[in-house]
């Protein structure tokens, strides 16, 4: 097995995140398609081997915090929906 990062990711960007199309470069962000589908935050890669790595860090960790609380604005969160 190797690195499954070798090929996923483009690594030109400190945040890498995937989507859910099949054909992004035809289908992103177009509006016949549900605005969730066009980003997949399953799935994220950072690198912070650069300069903004102590900033992106922060960002996740606040990121992670935030969508693991039990309610937001007062209600209770559905731990399977796609808010986030």
């Amino acid at each position: 097995l190797g690195d499954p990062f070798a090929s996923a990711v483009w690594r030109d960007a400190d945040l890498e995140t995937g989507t859910d199309h099949f054909f992004p470069d035809r289908d992103l962000w177009r509006p016949y398609v549900r605005p969730e589908e066009n980003l997949n935050t399953g799935f994220l890669y950072a690198d912070g081997r650069g300069v903004r790595g102590g900033p992106l860090f922060c960002f996740l960790a606040d990121f992670m915090e935030a969508f693991a609380e039990t309610d937001w604005v007062g209600l209770g969160r559905d731990f399977f929906d796609q808010r986030a």
